[in-house]
């Protein structure tokens, strides 16, 4: 297992280890996947919003919450579509 991005980490340890142990849990069910994947989408749409406003997510300048979501939109189309098999948002950088 290899990844520097924490949700990642967390779905490889949800089944990396089942050959070799009894699984109770399954923290990431199929049938819930795209339930997540609405509501990331229904997220999306309104920092797409905000953003189509505004240069900055909560004010008039750059924040904490700039900070945070900026690596996440911006890997959003080229990493996160691909791990989801979704076409991406837009186009490709």
């Amino acid at each position: 297992m290899v990844s520097n991005d924490p949700a990642h980490i967390l779905l490889m340890l949800n089944s990396s280890f089942d050959k070799w142990a009894e699984r109770k849990e399954d923290f990431y069910p199929v049938d819930l996947q795209e339930e997540g994947f609405d509501g990331l989408q229904s997220a999306l749409a309104v920092v797409e919003k905000q953003l189509a406003s505004s240069p900055y997510l909560c004010v008039e300048r750059l924040t904490l919450a700039d900070l945070r979501a900026f690596p996440h939109l911006f890997r959003f189309d080229v990493i996160y579509h691909d791990l989801m098999l979704r076409v991406p948002r837009g186009p490709m950088l």
